[in-house]
């Protein structure tokens, strides 16, 4: 084990080598019978699938959220890789609409 500032931590694993706690997480739950695979993709996975569901919300027709026709990367409420604490605050009619289509509604999706 370390425990140096600045350093990962790691630790014995179920087969006795040095590891960090993701792969002991997986070494884990493979060793729990149901013999469980995963993957370590640093929220990438969710990320993904938030971007894909929200597609529509993302690059609805809000004002304010591009800046100018050459930002093509994302919204402004959605810098680096995570969202924005204005996401919510600039999409609150849309986003809501969106989760009651997505619980199975049979509302309209944007009004």
């Amino acid at each position: 084990m370390t425990c140096e500032t600045g350093s990962k931590n790691l630790f014995y694993g179920y087969d006795g080598e040095l590891c960090g706690v993701e792969l002991l997480a997986l070494q884990y739950y493979d060793g729990e019978g149901g013999g469980w695979q995963g993957v370590h993709s640093e929220s990438g996975i969710w990320m993904t699938i938030f971007g894909i569901l929200m597609w529509d919300v993302i690059f609805s027709n809000v004002p304010d959220v591009f800046r100018s026709r050459f930002q093509v990367q994302r919204p402004i409420v959605l810098r680096g890789p995570f969202v924005d604490e204005n996401f919510f605050r600039f999409y609150p009619g849309i986003i809501a609409s969106f989760l009651i289509f997505a619980a199975g509604s049979t509302r309209p999706l944007y009004r």
